[in-house]
Order: C-alpha cells, then structure tokens, then sequence
C-alpha cells in the first residue's frame, strides 16, 4: 500500500496545509480572486496610468500579479480556514448542547424516579403500620379476652402479655413482634 492510499480527507496538501476536502473550494477562491486580481491590475496598468512607458506598464503589471498571487492565496487560505473553523466550532456547540441536554433529561428522570420512590415509600410505610397497628391491637384484644374469661371462670391467668420487643421474621415470615409469648 502507497502513501496515496493511505490518504483520508483529513491529510494536509504541501505548503498551505490545506485540508483535502477543502482543496477544491480553496483552489476555486484562489483562482476566482487571481483572475480578478490581474484583470484589475491590467485595466488600472494600460488603461489609467497612460503616462508610464510599455516596459514600465510590463514591470508593474509583474509587480503586482506577484502580489495579488501573494494576497489571493493568503485570502482564500484565511477564508477557507475560517469557515473550517466555524463548522468545527458549531459541531463542538451542537455537542456541548446535546450533552446539556442529556444531562437534564438524566436529571429530570432521576428527580421523577425519587419522587415516585418516595410516593411508594410513603404508601408502603403507611399500609405496613396499619397492618402492624391492626395485629398489635387485635394480639392484646385476644389476650385481654383470655385474661377475661380465666378471670370469669375462676381460673388462674399466669400467660404474659403479648412482646413486642423482637424486631425480627418468625420461621413463618411473619413479624416476630406480632406474636406473644404463650
């Protein structure tokens, strides 16, 4: 494989460094500017300045196509490189802008996501103490009445209230603090 397969659209041309793609908007700008340039210099040389001499005319019309092939190509080089620069400028906003964006849509999604975690926390919480609530009343209604009936009856009542003091599942995934000690 040569060098010139090796060449991708982003390799640089000789002593302009200009950019493949660019070189035929370069070389057209260049072109356009030095035909007009000398065309100019030309009518100004012949047609205006009628006092000079044929060779002086000559010199100055070599003077100058020097200058306007000088001026020409720093021109179109200068205006190809800035319109490079402002597409790569607006490709580097247009992704700052997207990732902005994204960022905010990653923050709305994650405030929403909170929201409802705390909306199912908060129902859960509550549906869980008013089943709790509900066994811890009904644990003592039950035992109260045992208590009751042992006392109607004449019998001793020697059984603890119900405790409530482990925190931890019973062999039946139950709550630990929803049973009394019988």
């Amino acid at each position: 494989m040569d060098n010139r397969e090796r060449q991708t659209e982003d390799t640089r041309e000789s002593v302009w460094s200009i950019l493949s793609r660019w070189k035929t908007a370069y070389f057209t700008l260049f072109a356009i500017q030095n035909i007009a340039g000398i065309a100019l210099l030309c009518w100004y040389e012949i047609a205006l300045r009628t006092t000079d001499s044929t060779a002086e005319t000559a010199l100055a019309i070599a003077k100058g196509i020097g200058l306007i092939g000088a001026g020409s190509a720093t021109t179109a080089i200068t205006l190809i490189e800035t319109a490079r620069s402002i597409m790569v400028i607006a490709a580097s906003l247009e992704a700052w802008l997207k990732r902005r964006e994204e960022a905010r849509i990653e923050r709305r999604v994650a405030e929403a996501t909170e929201r409802v975690t705390d909306q199912v926390t908060t129902q859960v919480t509550e549906q869980v103490t008013e089943q709790v609530t509900t066994q811890v009343h009904r644990a003592w209604s039950e035992w109260n009445q045992r208590r009751m009936e042992a006392e109607a009856n004449g019998e001793s009542f020697d059984e603890s209230p119900p405790d409530f003091s482990q925190t931890g599942p019973t062999d039946a995934g139950q709550s630990s603090t929803l049973h009394n000690n019988t």
